[in-house]
């Protein structure tokens, strides 16, 4: 699959970003960045939970790997159409993902800095690489023709 390495760049990325969040966060309190930690997990099985489990792709060709592995935790649910709810929950998930730590990174202008470069580098591979060639036809960035 040709758009499986940018698939594992972009996770990579928005891990180190994240990491790089907790140290921010570390630097000053440590309470608060296993919070952030508690908060990735759980954001992140809610993305997966609610955005994930319906791709078709999720089991054979998922080009970030490890969502597609996790997904088989979660019950089955037909690929099809994402609701509302599942874009309205995706996004608050992804929201605090990103908020919660900003606090603590705008004091260390150089992590913010770098949270936010591999940030939108991750978002860019998803959007320019990851997204053209997966098979989705229903995701709201799918560059498939119906």
């Amino acid at each position: 699959m040709k758009n499986r390495f940018h698939g594992i760049l972009s996770i990579s990325l928005i891990t180190v970003a994240s990491m790089t969040g907790m140290a921010a966060i570390a630097r000053e309190a440590w309470l608060p960045a296993i919070i952030y930690l508690g908060i990735l997990i759980v954001s992140w099985m809610v993305v997966i939970g609610t955005f994930c489990v319906k791709c078709p792709c999720r089991l054979d060709s998922c080009a970030h790997v490890f969502p597609g592995i996790i997904t088989k935790i979660f019950p089955e649910k037909k690929p099809g159409a994402y609701s509302v709810k599942d874009m309205v929950t995706t996004g608050l998930a992804l929201i605090v993902i990103f908020t919660y730590p900003q606090y603590w990174l705008w004091k260390n202008k150089i992590l913010f800095m770098t949270f936010w470069l591999l940030t939108i580098t991750a978002l860019a591979e998803i959007n320019f690489f990851v997204c053209r060639a997966c098979a989705n036809r229903h995701c709201p960035n799918s560059r498939q023709t119906e």
